[in-house]
């Protein structure tokens, strides 16, 4: 499931942890021969109506002809919320005045195709997944072979109501270096989209907000004026938490006497993952404090044990394993370029014993290699560090030493920048000419 958003005026298309599976799911047609509740766990409330569609419109799309989708808004002005029932009876169109039975077989009546109700607004938003469960049950023994699905966006921020499909937490999937070529303020709006989703922990609706209060319409390439808007709102959300939710996030970040840091557990873990403070970055299951918290927690002072860790959480990984994916590519190409400049000189001492070790069955890099590869290293120079390359070549000047820092520097745990993107560009075009 893929959503189109914009940020910083850059629109690039965005998929969240459960995209995949969900999309499994609906083209196997999981919803097939019964009613049931296809639950979807977003970040924010102000999200649900438009990933809610989202998914309705994959369902329609996949169902085919015949299938429609009911909106059902069970949020209302008044003190006194209408059952859930007659919500759904409001938005069919039909009359609730013989009570709840009568209205049930009525449904099953009228529906010889499947249909899908989609629910938002909810006041109650876990007490309206129980009623739409306990619809469906009662819709089975009224009109057994009716079929209605409800589709339930709820906010993670809810507590006590099950785990659903994991829309909470998404990013873009669209590279932002996947044209080097484009103009400055093209780039750097893809820059400054791909930083955002990293460092509001991929909450959509937070990176919009933060957008909105003018991270957008920062003058293109101020990367300075863009890290201390991010400080800003940073800050700004972990101030208007409640103090006591604050004193929990505080007491989340214990290090021992070896500087390590465990994630909190149980309910503690629940509770600060549901507000965004702790999260589990796409194509992971490990839990960590999301970017922007990480980042007020790093200008608030905190326990020197601590910084490191804190640290490699604004590392903005997807654009760090992009712009390293160009360095390998561009490395090895200088590598096989600089081969015939390396036959007159000596390897270090290091390099030879790699090579000596590498005859060993136990050796690592022996064992990376499947017996049968034709890419085994069979020269002492297939051993050596880049840098020593361009050492013995004379040749640690220009594009090639900036390659070997701009690679350096993200292996070494330094976040993505501006510059370092501009360098990267700049040594691109210097490799292909």
């Amino acid at each position: 499931m893929t959503v189109h958003v914009s940020l910083a005026s850059s629109s690039l298309p965005w998929r969240f942890r459960d995209s995949s599976s969900l999309e499994t799911w609906i083209g196997d047609r999981g919803w097939r021969g019964t009613s049931g509740c296809i639950v979807l766990e977003i970040a924010q409330s102000h999200l649900s109506r438009e990933l809610g569609q989202q998914v309705v419109d994959l369902l329609l799309l996949t169902e085919g002809p015949g299938a429609d989708c009911v909106p059902v808004e069970v949020e209302t002005d008044n003190d006194i919320v209408p059952p859930f029932w007659q919500s759904v009876c409001q938005a069919m169109g039909l009359d609730d005045s013989e009570g709840y039975w009568p209205f049930l077989r009525t449904v099953g009546e009228l529906v010889r195709a499947p249909r899908f109700l989609l629910v938002w607004g909810a006041v109650d938003p876990a007490g309206t997944v129980e009623q739409a469960r306990s619809f469906v049950s009662d819709l089975g023994k009224a009109a057994p072979s009716c079929q209605i699905t409800f589709v339930l966006p709820i906010a993670r921020v809810v507590s006590g109501h099950e785990r659903g499909w994991d829309l909470g937490v998404g990013g873009p999937c669209q590279p932002a270096l996947d044209s080097l070529d484009l103009p400055d303020p093209v780039l750097w709006r893809r820059y400054v989209h791909h930083r955002l989703a990293w460092e509001t922990g991929g909450d959509l609706q937070r990176a919009r907000c933060w957008d909105a209060a003018g991270i957008g319409s920062i003058a293109s390439g101020d990367d300075a004026a863009l890290d201390r808007k991010l400080n800003d709102c940073a800050v700004a959300d972990l101030h208007a938490l409640p103090s006591e939710v604050v004193e929990r996030w505080n007491m989340s970040l214990q290090a021992d006497a070896r500087g390590h840091v465990a994630a909190p557990k149980g309910s503690l873990s629940s509770e600060l993952e549901r507000l965004g403070l702790w999260w589990r970055p796409i194509h992971t299951d490990r839990l960590r404090p999301s970017p922007w918290a990480a980042r007020a927690a790093l200008l608030g002072s905190p326990n020197g044990l601590l910084r490191p860790w804190l640290r490699s959480c604004l590392s903005c990984a997807p654009l760090a394993r992009e712009i390293m994916g160009r360095c390998t590519d561009m490395e090895s190409l200088e590598r096989s370029r600089l081969a015939r400049a390396l036959r007159s000189a000596s390897p270090n001492l290091e390099t030879q014993q790699l090579q000596d070790r590498y005859t060993d069955p136990g050796d690592f890099l022996q064992r990376t290699y499947p017996p049968s590869s034709p890419a085994r290293p069979h020269d002492v120079w297939d051993f050596a560090s880049f840098g020593e390359i361009l050492k013995k070549t004379q040749m640690g000047r220009g594009y090639r030493e900036d390659l070997r820092q701009i690679r350096n520097t993200l292996a070494h745990g330094h976040p993505p920048s501006w510059f370092l993107i501009q360098r990267l560009r700049s040594v691109e075009g210097q490799v292909g000419a």
